[in-house]
């Protein structure tokens, strides 16, 4: 643990910015050995508590979904807390982070924080003085995070900066080891898949016809029952293994200009039935008329279809599901969105940034069962395109898709690979 900087003036200037300079290269020092985001996050953002002696510090990187970050507090009390933290669209980190801070920072107030505390908290963080830093990536010079310290005392202006260029520096690598690993395990699973697909299918293909064979001539009901368990439940396990094969390794897109609303009505016409056998409600909103989006049309078929069906499947009975598309005006004309929105229980931030992991363990009910949403990730991704995700615990669930249309693309063959 670093010791303290004191407030009070020191007797000597350039003795007193020897011993912080001295104490920042030891916590850049310990945080070199540091690889996981999260502990990173704390153990820098308790470093800027202690030398700035501030009251409170909040650091966050960029994580998994547009808007999304992670963050880290250190408090006068001496406590480190991570969670995760989702910006309103269009705002920046820093203005997103001060504005939370403002309002008694209940996005980063704990697990076991409760209402009173917050309140109070509030208070102490509006009395304070408001420093802000932004985090800069030295590699493609764009941001990547920030920070805000209140109550906190500066830094000499060489130490500020070269502490925040290493916290920088330092986050950007967890950050990129944290996609390398899932890279690597994503790599992992389509050897997999390309490797042991044809070995399953050999034996999944005679038992399902083995299955076939039997049925044909079978008449006492309950072997005919049996006998058509075992040829779903083949061929449910051939389509796992196309799935796991299509996320890994998703074929070139062959895209063309669609109509938005047409697309959109055609699948959930497909989706008929669900509607009517759950009373479901659709609202479709489509802005302007026509919605012009470049895209392979199969492909962007698949991806409707996963959000539909996850919003079926997650939505109580008799209740709506919105489904909206539009030009993105704001962004020059060369993006359109779509999306889909349920009344169904949201998801935490946490499970939200590892929704689109396949078969992820800590799911909710109802959400990302398999590999479907996995595939929409894949495909939007593969045509230059992100999906936010968009709802609390307790404000229904949705997610928006930001697809470029021709005129957004700089290099069509480069983003459609």
């Amino acid at each position: 643990m670093l010791a303290p900087r004191q407030r009070d003036e020191p007797p000597h200037q350039a003795a007193a910015e020897e011993a912080l300079a001295t104490t920042l290269f030891a916590a850049i020092t310990d945080a070199l050995g540091v690889l996981e985001r999260d502990r990173l996050l704390g153990h820098l953002s308790r470093c800027w508590h202690e030398v700035t002696c501030a009251e409170r510090v909040i650091l966050a990187v960029e994580s998994g979904p547009a808007w999304c970050y992670a963050a880290a507090v250190s408090d006068s009390a001496g406590a480190s807390t991570c969670s995760r933290y989702r910006l309103p669209e269009e705002t920046s980190l820093i203005d997103g982070l001060a504005e939370e801070v403002l309002a008694g920072g209940s996005a980063f107030a704990g697990p076991d924080a409760n209402e009173e505390e917050g309140k109070e908290t509030g208070k102490t963080l509006v009395a304070g003085t408001l420093l802000t830093k932004t985090l800069v990536s030295p590699k493609v010079g764009r941001p990547i995070g920030g920070m805000v310290l209140v109550g906190a005392t500066p830094l000499p202006d060489e130490l500020d900066r070269r502490f925040i260029a290493a916290t920088a520096a330092l986050l950007e690598r967890a950050v990129s080891n944290d996609r390398w690993l899932r890279d690597a395990k994503l790599e992992s699973l389509g050897e997999f898949a390309g490797g042991a697909g044809h070995e399953i299918n050999n034996p999944l293909a005679a038992i399902s016809g083995r299955a076939q064979l039997l049925l044909r001539d079978e008449t006492d009901p309950e072997r005919r029952r049996h006998l058509t368990t075992i040829g779903a439940q083949a061929l449910r396990i051939r389509d796992m293994i196309g799935d796991t094969m299509l996320f890994a390794r998703p074929p070139v897109p062959e895209p063309r200009l669609l109509n938005l609303p047409e697309v959109l009505d055609a699948v959930l016409e497909k989706f008929a039935g669900d509607f009517e056998s759950r009373g479901l409600i659709v609202q479709r909103e489509y802005a302007g008329g026509d919605v012009p989006i470049w895209a392979d049309e199969t492909q962007l078929c698949v991806v409707i279809s996963e959000l539909v069906r996850n919003a079926v499947e997650a939505s109580p009975a008799r209740g709506t599901i919105r489904v909206v598309a539009a030009r993105e005006t704001a962004s020059g004309g060369g993006w359109v969105r779509f999306g889909v929105r349920d009344e169904g229980d949201g998801l935490s931030a946490e499970a939200a940034e590892h929704l689109f992991d396949p078969f992820y363990s800590g799911r909710q009910a109802g959400r990302g069962l398999g590999f479907g949403l996995s595939k929409c990730w894949r495909i939007v991704t593969n045509h230059g395109g992100r999906i936010d995700v968009e709802g609390g615990l307790d404000q229904g669930f949705g997610m928006l898709i930001h697809w470029p249309t021709r005129d957004g693309i700089s290099d069509p063959s480069a983003s459609l690979r």
